[in-house]
């Protein structure tokens, strides 16, 4: 006969595999990692040949100056930081170097934000973070071809990274492709565009209706 483990064990037992068998929260929409007055373009997507290989396939880098801020995509716990590297560059053997910061969701899956610049952190180990918090400033270390952010998740148990979807301009649940610049949903200069693209549609049908019942401009005479 087992003997029953006392309450505050089987409680301990419980959280812990209830950690152990939990998921990526699939149905999740991740905010794109910078402030919504900004749009960046994807320079290496899912799969990129320079380093997205392998179990880094579902990664994202963000072209980006050095010194933007960093927000977070998603609310959580900021589980891991380093910030004091102060180099970069094209060589893998640059690969440890980078600075970055880690952030673990409610499904206890992990966010790096990396490549961030010395001293850009932030934020500090046990800090809760909501979605859009500014979190770090981007930079140029480890290896690095040139000032970008680095984006991955990985699962609470493994170290392979997961697919997310983003939500841009394009679409509510977008996956982010290499060469698209990437504005948040709203964006301001979007809205501008789109108030043009309204005002002009209602110029060209007033123009129409004018034509069909003859007070148009004449017809050329030529």
């Amino acid at each position: 006969m087992i003997a029953a483990l006392p309450p505050m064990e089987t409680s301990l037992l419980e959280r812990c595999v209830a950690v152990a068998t939990r998921r990526h929260d699939d149905s999740y929409t991740y905010a794109l990692p910078y402030r919504e007055s900004e749009a960046y373009r994807v320079s290496q997507g899912y799969g990129g040949s320079h380093s997205h290989t392998d179990h880094a396939h579902f990664s994202i880098d963000f072209s980006m100056p050095v010194g933007t801020v960093v927000c977070a995509a998603r609310c959580g716990v900021v589980s891991y930081v380093i910030d004091h590297h102060h180099e970069g560059g094209p060589d893998e053997s640059y690969k440890s170097k980078w600075n970055v910061v880690e952030i673990t969701h409610s499904d206890m899956t992990v966010a790096a934000y990396g490549h961030l610049n010395t001293n850009g952190s932030l934020v500090a180990v046990g800090d809760s973070v909501s979605r859009g918090d500014p979190i770090a400033l981007s930079g140029n270390t480890g290896w690095s071809r040139g000032p970008h952010l680095h984006f991955h998740v990985t699962g609470s148990a493994t170290p392979e990274r997961i697919p997310v979807l983003f939500a841009t301009h394009l679409e509510e649940r977008d996956t982010l492709v290499r060469g698209v610049t990437y504005y948040h949903p709203g964006h301001q200069l979007l809205s501008q565009l789109q108030a043009k693209r309204r005002t002009m549609r209602w110029i060209g049908a007033a123009s129409a209706l004018l034509r069909m019942v003859g007070l148009g401009s004449p017809p050329d005479q030529r």
